[in-house]
């Protein structure tokens, strides 16, 4: 990850020392393992990225960059990971005892959901309605919020011409962060499937992606740091019947270790080092002119 780090850096003509991207993608990991839902680590990368003297453009297309290669890599395994999954029996069996109509309540809800979203999105008039309420008015609210909303499509138009100057002259960074994404996931995914061929249990490794997958998105979704062991007892529940029982839950702890809590002393221990570091610390050579004016100039 802070190989992905220094690549996309370069690319986008505002270098980081190893070190410094080491520190800040371990920090990164710590606020997202610590803080509820994930939300600190984003704005640990962005903080840690700014005081290295990255514009907030820059550090928002390196975090887009990263997600999308994220994305590329999980969709290009997602079908033939639920296909691997789907042919485990446990799961075959769990998926077939779920009732038909539970499927469409929760089809049902969703769709509501995304829908009441899109027109709220779209309501023209809410500003008038936001206008008609004498306390919104009295604190302002239009006017921030119309500053606010300036501000954010100025932004917006300088992440966008960043994004297109990494796709159009920098392919070769793109596409090499990709291939260390690749490396990065399996490495990371790869974790539980060496823990459990230790005790002699093989299991598809597509399909313990997938799991795992599932498993840190439901995590995200709690509200509590590190899914409030939540994620213990899921996969504890899922392994129980492909692994028995005490195999499942030593797995589950050596798998946790390293891939949680291992991450919250080695980032902490990071956080807590960049924290303290002068401004020279984070002094760097300034970019070429050519490329650190293209991606913001307009």
């Amino acid at each position: 990850n802070g190989l992905r780090t220094v690549i996309l850096s370069r690319a986008l003509a505002y270098p980081l020392r190893f070190i410094q991207a080491l520190g800040i993608t371990l920090s990164m990991e710590f606020a997202i393992a610590a803080t509820p839902g994930g939300v600190g680590g984003v704005a640990s990368r962005l903080a840690f990225q700014r005081r290295a003297g990255l514009p907030l453009h820059v550090s928002m297309t390196m975090i887009a960059a990263d997600l999308s290669a994220d994305l590329l890599f999980f969709a290009a395994l997602m079908p033939f990971a639920i296909l691997s999954l789907l042919k485990l029996t446990a799961i075959h069996r769990l998926v077939t005892s779920i009732p038909w109509e539970l499927l469409i309540v929760i089809g049902v809800v969703l769709l509501g959901t995304v829908t009441s979203i899109v027109l709220l999105l779209r309501q023209k008039n809410w500003m008038a309605l936001v206008a008609r309420h004498p306390r919104l008015e009295r604190f302002r609210l239009a006017a921030r919020w119309k500053a606010f909303t300036m501000r954010t499509k100025a932004e917006s138009g300088r992440i966008w011409r960043t994004s297109v100057h990494l796709a159009m002259k920098r392919p070769l960074h793109y596409f090499t962060a990709l291939l260390v994404a690749a490396v990065q996931w399996t490495c990371r995914y790869g974790v539980l499937a060496v823990i459990l061929a230790t005790f002699g249990v093989k299991m598809d490794f597509l399909a313990l992606i997938l799991m795992q997958g599932m498993l840190f998105f439901f995590g995200l979704l709690i509200i509590a740091p590190g899914g409030g062991g939540s994620l213990e007892i899921l996969s504890t529940l899922i392994l129980k019947p492909l692994a028995g029982a005490q195999i499942a839950g030593l797995s589950v702890i050596f798998w946790r270790f390293f891939t949680y809590y291992l991450y919250v002393a080695a980032g902490g221990l990071a956080f807590l080092f960049l924290s303290t570091r002068r401004q020279s610390f984070w002094d760097r050579k300034p970019a070429t002119e050519e490329l650190a004016e293209q991606p913001s100039g307009g």
